[in-house]
């Protein structure tokens, strides 16, 4: 039989992450919570930012708490987000890559112009983005390690980039099935909390042993 092609014309805006699209409904029993994520966007405007963590079991409305949250401050921020999958959880940059692909984002004045031409190469590796094929050839001789070490430099000017130019926001959802190379170069911006208008929020489930140092 013949198969039916269609053509990806772009994302739903706003789509929900998770539960039914439609109407939301009141954000009920989880205020203080509310109000100190709200706090710490608001706080942003001294040019220092905070790190938040949301734990709980499944099904506490993690995800809903992030969307009101962002509903709210989403005109005084750059929002970014990131959520990791359980079959994503052995995909090296998995839910980083999501976290910058929507740092990169597509408005009119790219987060990539104020970055060294020779920056952009390796977060477009980090991205899963095509490459010019002079690009591709310096890269491919690269040992891991060290185009490991030059995409987490990249990841950390972006981020100092958009810190510049705004207050920005870092949401990483469902982060106990983050794999292993997220994590790290999640640790590479932790720091800049204490000197950048960055905030950045975790969403993970309680009692997971492999994030207890977090």
């Amino acid at each position: 039989d013949p198969v039916a092609v269609h053509r990806l014309r772009g994302r739903v805006a706003d789509a929900p992450r998770r539960g039914i699209a439609g109407p939301s409904s009141p954000l009920v029993g989880r205020e203080a919570e509310l109000n100190a994520l709200i706090d710490g966007v608001d706080g942003l405007s001294s040019g220092t930012g905070s790190i938040f963590a949301i734990v709980g079991d499944p099904g506490l409305g993690k995800s809903r708490l992030l969307r009101e949250v962002r509903r709210v401050v989403e005109t005084r921020v750059r929002w970014c987000e990131g959520r990791a999958l359980a079959h994503t959880e052995r995909m090296n940059y998995g839910i980083a890559r999501e976290v910058l692909l929507a740092a990169m984002g597509d408005g009119v004045k790219s987060p990539l112009d104020g970055l060294a031409s020779t920056t952009v190469p390796y977060l477009r590796r980090l991205a899963g983005l095509p490459l010019a094929v002079a690009d591709e050839l310096e890269l491919s001789g690269l040992l891991p390690e060290a185009l490991q070490r030059r995409m987490h430099r990249a990841f950390a000017e972006l981020v100092r980039v958009l810190c510049r130019r705004g207050p920005v926001v870092l949401t990483w959802e469902d982060l106990h099935w983050a794999d292993p190379s997220s994590l790290r170069l999640l640790e590479t911006i932790l720091p800049f909390c204490g000197h950048e208008p960055l905030l950045v929020i975790l969403a993970l489930r309680a009692g997971e042993q492999r994030l207890s140092e977090w």
